[in-house]
């Protein structure tokens, strides 16, 4: 790790902000995203040594917990999951107040054939989930997580629900309307129709180590190591940020695209959060999902009203947006309260939801959004009914 004498460290401690720690991140490209994990533990250690105002320690404590928290909330279609670091999953309360409200574990789940496998990842639809067991094993559950709170004493119900192995050696999974991507350690990258039980191999991208994936209605975006951006499937509405409209069926480079470390595929929306903690959005609009001025943007397209991002998360018709400091920013549709549960007029301009502090995690669902902050207290907001 490079090592940094203590002026730096005053300085990023004196003025506690984000883009002084993103520049030197972006100095070493012996830098990996463990390297400033450590970097920032490093000067939480150095804190004692020097005078600094209160504002920017807690500043740089908050940033060193978003980065280091496993926990995962994830915001189904009508119903709300949290996968604990320890593989174990849990159903959260459900509820439809005109209000964001603090909600409570139900029951730990435990999935009919998966009771000793540890959990990593878990992507749940109506009446099946797509799974990432710790093994690096995917799977395709016929389990509904949204009715399993009620049936998981009974041992008759666990007969009803089937598993079917998919694939081995796998660190990512993704999924949208029973169409699912699924990436391997190897580098390969697999589309999965649930409906016809179909397994395609994607083309092989030579130059490119894909890290990052994220599936939308029909279109798919891979993020590379070096940074970069390749989409394909349909581009009607500009999703797959190509400045001409025809789809594309193996993955294209974005070439306007670059220094990207994280990416969210909505239904026909996209965005890219940069290492500067800015968010380039493409695809449609209409409901102010990429809040910007116009209904369809078929390139990326800087949001320039927003700064200091950490986490972004495309849900069906709005997006929820992570800074530095744990505030949330929401923007798109609100019919059902998913950005502001008391005016769900949509949001065409980034929203703050000024209830929300402390914030960590972020998870935009069809119809409804989830916060945890720091003290692993998870909120809701719009329609989050079992059904």
């Amino acid at each position: 790790m490079l090592s940094l004498p203590n002026e730096i460290i005053y300085h990023i401690l004196k003025y506690g902000d984000y883009e002084s720690i993103i520049s030197i991140y972006k100095v070493s490209k012996r830098f990996a995203f463990l390297d400033l994990l450590l970097l920032l533990r490093e000067i939480l250690k150095q804190m004692t040594k020097f005078t600094i105002d209160t504002y920017s320690k807690q500043n740089m404590l908050h940033l060193y917990k978003i980065l280091t928290c496993k926990d995962k909330i994830i915001a189904g279609i009508n119903h709300s999951l949290i996968l604990k670091d320890n593989g174990r999953l849990y159903h959260l309360e459900n509820t439809f107040d005109r209000e964001i409200t603090e909600i409570s574990i139900v029951s730990e789940i435990n999935i009919p054939g998966l009771q000793n496998e540890i959990i990593y990842d878990i992507i749940p639809q109506s009446d099946q989930s797509l799974i990432l067991t710790a093994n690096k094993q995917v799977y395709i559950s016929k389990f509904n997580c949204q009715q399993e709170h009620r049936h998981i004493h009974q041992q008759e119900e666990e007969q009803n629900y089937s598993l079917t192995f998919l694939l081995n050696d796998c660190c990512c999974i993704s999924n949208y309307s029973n169409h699912s991507l699924i990436l391997t350690n190897i580098g390969c990258i697999y589309k999965y129709n649930h409906y016809h039980d179909i397994r395609t191999l994607i083309p092989h991208l030579p130059n490119a180590k894909i890290i990052q994936i994220s599936r939308g209605c029909g279109h798919s975006l891979l993020l590379s190591e070096e940074g970069q951006v390749y989409s394909f499937g349909s581009n009607y509405y500009g999703q797959l940020g190509h400045i001409y409209i025809s789809n594309h069926n193996h993955p294209e480079l974005i070439p306007s695209l670059s220094d990207i470390i994280q990416i969210t595929a909505g239904a026909i929306h996209s965005l890219a959060l940069t290492v500067t903690g800015t968010i380039f959005g493409f695809g449609s609009n209409h409901c102010g999902q990429l809040a910007l001025n116009q209904s369809l943007i078929y390139a990326p397209t800087l949001i320039s009203k927003l700064s200091d991002i950490v986490s972004i998360s495309a849900g069906n018709c709005h997006s929820l947006v992570l800074n530095i400091y744990g505030r949330v920013y929401g923007f798109g549709s609100n019919g059902n309260g998913q950005i502001d549960p008391k005016n769900t007029q949509n949001k065409y301009t980034p929203y703050l939801i000024s209830d929300l502090t402390h914030i960590i995690k972020i998870s935009a669902g069809i119809s409804h959004s989830l916060a945890l902050d720091d003290k692993n207290r998870v909120y809701v907001f719009g329609y989050n009914r079992w059904t």
